[in-house]
């Protein structure tokens, strides 16, 4: 169980546990509490130090909804969006002038309980990965992959 209070504890837990996963090829610190990180299935997380209150914010892009798909997923996400409690605090935003979708997750340093930083990005990563295929899909083939059990992208998104 770890916490962190300052972007430099991020760092050094960074630096130790990514080279134990099999799932993250590349990471690279983008400034003094900003990194990305690259996952072998090409989904790309950024980690963001923000303070008051000081948190690390998780973000990965998921790609622009489909004009012939964009009210139904806009109505996917926004249920996902309310399930938060569900999946720690995850979220989906549109994000940037282009309105591309974003996965969202604060982790606080002072959470009760704590969290393992390595699953806790390696599962973000999942869900993303996740949240790429269903906003990539084809308007037909849609329905059937989103009937499908969501329950593990509530866990610890």
């Amino acid at each position: 169980m770890e916490t962190f209070a300052e972007p430099q504890a991020v760092t050094d837990r960074l630096v130790e546990v990514a080279p134990l996963s099999e799932k993250i090829v590349a990471m690279s610190q983008a400034d003094d509490g900003t990194w990305v990180l690259s996952f072998a299935d090409g989904t790309i997380v950024l980690m963001e130090w923000a303070n008051k209150p000081e948190r690390v914010v998780l973000t990965s892009p998921l790609g622009h909804p489909p004009k012939n798909r964009a009210e139904e997923l806009f109505a996917l996400c926004l249920s996902f969006s309310a399930l938060s409690r569900e999946s720690c605090g995850a979220r989906i935003g549109l994000g940037g002038e282009e309105g591309e979708l974003m996965l969202i997750r604060e982790l606080h340093h002072d959470t009760a309980g704590g969290w393992d930083l390595l699953p806790v990005l390696e599962h973000f990563a999942y869900v993303a990965s996740w949240w790429q295929g269903v906003i990539a899909e084809p308007a037909q083939d849609s329905e059937a992959h989103t009937q499908g059990d969501m329950s593990g992208m509530l866990l610890r998104a």
